[in-house]
């Protein structure tokens, strides 16, 4: 609920510091991405992914909008009652907002593509 989700995200965010390290699993990722530095996804008992969020960031961009981009930099791109949700290369140094479950959902569709920019080793 709620105030439950509210209490957990103040609990971890108070226990975090240079000298820990908190292991959450979950499938409610949108409420602790604020939270989150590194990120490992796994699908059908292997890591696909484990990277850290500042490197997600600098070479992903996530768009939520009305508006379809359909340039070349479009790695993956779901239709939603509002427009569209787009995980994109990003060619320009913009900030975004990490989603997780956008991420997965481009991993999992093509993930060749985001090893290639992550530059990482997952199947």
């Amino acid at each position: 609920d709620i105030p439950s989700k509210r209490q957990f995200r103040r609990m971890i965010s108070s226990a975090v510091n240079e000298k820990t390290c908190i292991v959450i699993s979950t499938h409610q990722v949108s409420d602790l991405e604020d939270l989150i530095d590194n990120i490992i996804i796994m699908d059908q008992h292997e890591i696909i992914l484990k990277e850290t969020t500042e490197n997600i960031l600098t070479k992903l961009f996530f768009s939520t909008g009305k508006d379809k981009i359909t340039d070349d930099s479009v790695i993956y791109s779901e239709t939603t009652p509002g427009g569209f949700n787009q995980v994109c290369e990003n060619t320009s140094g913009q900030q975004s907002k990490l989603d997780i479950e956008l991420l997965f959902n481009a991993i999992i569709t093509d993930n060749h593509r985001i090893k290639e920019l992550l530059d990482t080793n997952f199947k």
